[in-house]
């Protein structure tokens, strides 16, 4: 059982693990928020989902894949049917008090059969959001001047100095310890 087990592992040390549980030969379960180490590693995936449990054969995209073609499958079922409906309704409406009433009360009975099931929530629709920005950000989003770190007698940074502008995207990597 991994809980989480890439958290607090720098880059070199998530690949062994990844290498390591890859060649394993024996059953896992893993807890991971980690898309890409679900992929590499997950043969089956066991979602839970408010009230369910699903497993999907593959990694962690393959099951978002499936669960959102399975979400639009339904869903355009449901729009089917509920045009289905609307047509047996107005069938009822029109001829609701007329001399087919055999027929509204089978359109009626069909209708009933037909009424669209609720799509269960489901943590596979994100909902969108959106930050409103009460005045756009500078240019400079961050900088340093001449920034020093040391662990006691061991400097690790020495005399940094770096601009980050807006809009650029910064990876600081380096092994643990």
């Amino acid at each position: 059982l991994l809980d989480e087990p890439t958290n607090h592992l720098d880059l070199d040390s998530v690949h062994w693990l990844q290498d390591y549980l890859r060649n394993y030969d024996g059953s896992l379960i893993v807890i991971s928020h980690d898309r890409h180490f679900l992929n590499d590693v997950c043969t089956h995936i066991a979602d839970i989902d408010y009230q369910t449990i699903i497993t999907y054969t593959g990694g962690y995209d393959d099951m978002v894949m499936a669960k959102t073609q399975i979400r639009s499958t339904i869903e355009s079922q449901n729009a089917q049917r509920e045009k289905k409906i609307a047509q047996l309704n107005e069938f009822i409406a029109r001829f609701g008090a007329g001399t087919r009433s055999t027929q509204v009360t089978s359109r009626k009975k069909e209708v009933e059969r037909l009424q669209t099931s609720e799509l269960a929530r489901s943590n596979i629709a994100r909902p969108f959001i959106r930050f409103e920005m009460k005045r756009p950000s500078g240019r400079h989003a961050l900088e340093f001047k001449n920034v020093s770190k040391a662990y006691g007698d061991l400097p690790v940074i020495k005399n940094f100095t770096a601009s980050i502008t807006r809009g650029e995207k910064v990876a600081l990597l380096g092994r643990n310890g």
